[in-house]
């Protein structure tokens, strides 16, 4: 669990929203998603989310129309 001076130290950290040109600290970052991005959606599948947590989840795991290269790529292999 992180300590008191530990979570100050995180809340001046910048930080650059990963759906738009904004940046600024991360205290303010969770309101800047809440207002510009409410319901963020999949770039890749066009799927709805009600936070970027579960966005992120989704296309960590779930999401079937992200292009994943093979990592076997650099030893010849042409498959996607």
């Amino acid at each position: 669990m992180p300590d008191k001076g530990f979570k100050n130290d995180m809340k001046t950290l910048p930080i650059i929203c990963s759906f738009c040109p904004w940046n600024g600290l991360f205290k303010d970052y969770e309101e800047h998603l809440k207002v510009k991005h409410p319901n963020p959606i999949c770039e890749f599948c066009g799927e709805r989310f009600n936070s970027t947590t579960r966005l992120d989840e989704h296309k960590q795991k779930e999401c079937t129309k992200i292009t994943v290269l093979c990592p076997l790529k650099e030893f010849g292999c042409s498959e996607p």
